[in-house]
């Protein structure tokens, strides 16, 4: 027999013994003894006991996990599951301890020979695995599973076997898939409401934009009280709807990250006026100041998004207009951080309205949220400015931020990064100007200080009043020190004594010398110019003033009566006689300003060529020598400054003096001029005296050119023995003005205005097919040959309203910026193209001019014609109306087709039809 005994000690300890005993029998079968052996098992009872205990608690450690999980031997068999595994497969422990995989019946043949593969290979390099299986579950379902097999090695380091387990995944990857499913579907709907957005924005803006434009145009018809009203209400409604759906368009963008910022050249001057053009308008209906103020040291060429810069600045002014009622908005812009190539510029929009609660600022710049609901239902607004502004403010890696008291107005400022562009050379008065002295006059102390800080920042000794009876007293002052001033700037709209009046008074002072004035306004200029030219003042500046457009005003030489340097010109007022036989270059696209600078040039004694463009300009300079070249700088085909910029490159034109004549006469403008390695500047409308004193200080002709005066051909005469009757009482048409810039010859004015009302008539669709076609370049180069013509003609409103659209397509502003200032463009044309066309119809004065031409044979009137169409003179067209009767008496039914030819200026097809007539006589 074979027994464990549990025993008692004489210590009274507990031990376990093994007790083995055999009977032993005599010969008779009869037991006879017993024979045993005691072994102290006590040792191995208590360490199986162990073991047996450990085995339990790792089975309910095993059987915890709440995955399936399982254990085989080095042989790939299994020694055991885990409760979570039984439970997941429905199977019997003791039915699949000792199989393999392989066994397993319920699972596919390719899945168990894949799973068999994996054991094999954890057993052989004792290394995990790790992959997704599709598992059939108890349930009947197939569960996505994430599979983990890892080997083991007993101390030896030979394999010990595997452990693996099963993660049911198929919630997660539903999730997954519904999650790619919204994802899709999110992006299609994002797809399908940017397509919604950009739909509704142009089937809404255009018939906004015709309702705005319509209304503007609606206001200058001359409606009565009653109707002006509903139509301002309608314009407010439509500007309204129209800021609305941009708001929505931008924060959409944002919303869906699709909003890029853009890194370009800018300059800042050239922003900020854009700013002032949009704002200043709302801002001077409401009686606001609107100031600039620039620090010196803030670089005035950068690198970075104007447009978006702009954006932010335009929509922190017209919350400052809203919320303003009296005082005004002053935007300024200094220099926060330099560091090197790049700095930190802050801009800051400071307003005296009505200000903002501590607790309410915290709502601003987030999204449809205004200081409060009141604001809304007052004010109007969606609340997406201020949250677009930060957008886009954090989008170039700025700030935005806000301080404000209520009642003491606001002030919102965004800190952007900008990177320095590339210097150019910056323009200088000029040294015996410097250290004049300036006297502004103007009741708003921060435009007067803003003035102030510029002129001085330009070298001129400037002084602030505020009030008419103080610029009295200070000139008053100033003459008894024998210190005269010799500018003022006035501003026109202040209390008591506004700017006319005390020009009026200044000129009854009994000064010695009367200062120079300039009117400062923040009102449109043809509410002011006629009164004070009438006190001869004759440069209008409207606020606000940027510093380059008053350096510019300061550079004109015609502004400078302070300057101790005139020109010195003969008894008769003509032109130097030192210009006299010099070789001019004149580089012009348009006809009209052919024109009248040949005249000017021609009656000086100088000779003169014409280049249509840059690149015929380069072609006569590599074939004549001259003393000089006038040079238009917007044309087709080359410009005036790629042109500048090749003859630059080449040494021998490098001492060849290049000056720029271009409307474009802004600080921006001037440095293009100079980079491109132009020695000067001359503005349009070209004015003689200007061009004169300019021309003097490059000019050094050859001595023997004097004796070579240009002569008209004999045949050909160019101008008529009479003087025309002008037009008379054309609205917006200055004839003095006008006949000033034509040398003050009526026929060769009345030839201009002719050509323009035949040349100009299809300006306005031209210009509204190239805004249509985005053929940008087109449209500006339009508007400033427009804005150059008009303005040469004395046509100032047509001029001043083609420079306000040439400057937003400079920008390429959006229609609904555009298409009111094609608009108002388009409401002065009209008449003035009226005007003159029944003019031209009317012919008036015909009588006395075929009174005062001598009879000529066919011979003569025909020579005299194709003499004109071969020299590409524009005096054709003169010719042809003075001799129309004989001309079509010799060509007949032909007359019609060449006066059509010679009226659009297409002179080799009228010369070609010419010699082609029968009673052409052959040479």
């Amino acid at each position: 027999m074979r027994d464990s005994w549990r025993i008692v000690r004489a210590d009274g300890s507990t031990r376990w013994i093994l007790c083995t005993a055999r009977v032993v029998r005599d010969e008779a079968g009869q037991a006879a003894r017993i024979i045993g052996v005691q072994v102290d098992v006590h040792d191995q009872k208590m360490l199986k006991a162990r073991v047996a205990e450990q085995l339990a608690f790792q089975q309910a450690l095993i059987d915890a996990i709440p995955v399936p999980l399982f254990y085989k031997d080095a042989q790939g068999r299994y020694l055991g599951f885990n409760r979570a595994y039984v439970q997941a497969f429905d199977i019997h422990t003791e039915d699949f301890i000792g199989k393999t995989v392989l066994d397993l019946e319920f699972l596919p043949m390719l899945e168990r020979e894949r799973l068999h593969a994996d054991t094999e290979a954890a057993l052989r390099g004792a290394q995990s695995v790790h992959r997704e299986v599709a598992m059939p579950y108890a349930d009947g379902l197939v569960h996505h599973t994430m599979f983990w097999l890892h080997g083991f090695n007993r101390p030896d380091g030979s394999a010990g076997g595997v452990i693996g387990t099963f993660v049911d995944v198929s919630d997660r990857q539903r999730a997954e898939v519904e999650l790619r499913r919204a994802k899709e579907l999110a992006e299609e709907t994002a797809a399908l409401k940017s397509r919604f957005l950009a739909n509704m924005s142009h089937e809404i803006r255009t018939p906004l934009n015709a309702i705005i434009g319509m209304s503007h145009l609606a206001l200058k018809s001359g409606l009565d009280a009653r109707q002006s009203g509903y139509v301002v209400r309608m314009q407010q409604a439509g500007q309204h709807l129209l800021g609305v759906i941009n708001d929505i368009l931008d924060f959409s963008k944002i919303e869906a990250g699709k909003l890029a910022v853009e890194r370009s050249p800018f300059a800042l001057d050239r922003m900020l006026e854009g700013v002032a053009d949009v704002v200043g308008f709302k801002a001077a209906a409401k009686g606001l100041e609107l100031v600039l103020d620039v620090a010196p040291d803030v670089p005035q060429h950068l690198v970075g998004d104007a447009l978006r810069l702009g954006q932010i600045l335009i929509n922190f002014a017209n919350n400052a207009v809203k919320f303003t009622e009296q005082g005004e908005i002053h935007l300024l812009v200094r220099l926060e951080r330099d560091e090197g190539a790049r700095v930190l510029l802050r801009f800051e929009v400071r307003d005296t309205g009505i200000g903002i609660a501590p607790q309410q600022m915290q709502r601003l710049f987030q999204s449809f949220e205004q200081a409060d609901t009141s604001t809304t239902r007052r004010y109007g607004g969606t609340g997406l400015g201020l949250a677009i502004s930060k957008s886009l403010a954090e989008l170039m890696g700025g700030e935005v931020g806000v301080r404000s008291e209520p009642g003491q107005g606001s002030a919102f400022w965004i800190i952007v990064p900008l990177v320095r562009g590339e210097p150019l050379p910056r323009a200088l008065l000029r040294s015996d100007w410097r250290g004049s002295r300036v006297l502004v006059v103007d009741d708003n102390h921060t435009a007067a200080q803003v003035l102030v800080d510029m002129l001085q920042t330009m070298g001129l000794q400037a002084t602030q009043v505020h009030s008419g009876v103080q610029a009295l007293q200070a000139l008053r002052d100033a003459v008894a020190e024998q210190r005269p001033y010799g500018l003022l700037l006035l501003d026109w709209h202040m209390p008591g004594m506004d700017g006319i009046e005390l020009a009026r008074r200044i000129r009854g002072l009994g000064l010695a010398h009367i200062p120079q004035m300039l009117m400062v306004t923040a009102h449109g200029r043809d509410d002011v110019m006629d009164a004070a030219r009438s006190e001869g003042i004759d440069n209008v500046l409207v606020k606000p003033v940027s510093a380059s457009v008053l350096f510019d005003t300061l550079m004109q030489p015609l502004a400078q009566a302070w300057d101790v340097h005139p020109l010195p010109r003969s008894a008769s007022g003509a032109a130097p006689a030192v210009l006299r036989g010099a070789v001019v270059l004149l580089v012009e696209d348009n006809e009209l300003n052919q024109i009248v600078a040949q005249e000017l040039l021609r009656d000086a004694g100088m000779q003169v060529d014409v280049a249509s463009n840059g690149q015929e300009a380069i072609a006569c300079i590599d074939r004549r020598r001259y003393d000089v070249v006038l040079m238009d700088m917007q044309m087709p085909v080359m410009d005036g400054e790629t042109a500048t910029r090749q003859l630059r490159a080449d040494p021998r034109h490098a001492g060849l003096p290049i000056i720029a004549m271009t409307a474009n006469a802004m600080q921006a403008d001037r440095e293009r001029c100079f980079a491109a390695g132009m020695n000067d500047h001359v503005p349009k409308p070209i004015d003689p005296d200007v061009l004169w004193a300019t021309l003097v200080r490059w000019l050094s002709p050859r001595p023997e050119a004097a004796s070579h005066s240009p002569a008209p051909p004999a045949d050909a005469p160019l101008a008529p023995a009479f003087a025309p009757a002008l037009p008379q009482g054309v609205p917006g048409l200055d004839t003095a003005q006008g006949l000033k810039r034509a040398s003050g010859k009526p026929g060769l004015y009345a030839e201009l205005l002719q050509r323009f009302a035949l040349s100009q008539s299809d300006v306005v669709q031209n210009l509204q097919a190239a805004i249509q076609a985005e053929d940008w370049a087109l449209a500006e180069r339009t508007a400033h040959t427009l804005r150059s013509v008009a303005a040469n003609l004395g046509a100032q409103p047509v001029s001043r309203h083609a420079q306000a659209l040439e400057q937003a397509l400079r920008s390429q502003a959006p229609a609904e910026t555009l298409q009111p200032l094609l608009a108002a463009l388009a409401e002065h044309m009209a008449p003035l193209l009226q005007a003159l066309g029944a003019w031209t119809r009317q012919a008036p004065g015909a009588d006395a001019r075929e009174a005062t031409v001598p009879p000529q044979t066919p011979v003569q009137l025909l020579r005299g014609l194709r003499t004109l169409l071969r020299a590409d003179d524009p005096a054709a067209g003169d010719y042809l109306q003075r001799n129309a009767a004989g001309l079509a008496a010799l060509l007949g039914a032909d007359f019609d087709a060449l006066e059509r030819s010679v009226r659009s200026f297409a002179y080799d097809d009228a010369l070609r039809r010419l010699e082609a007539c029968p009673a052409a006589p052959a040479e």
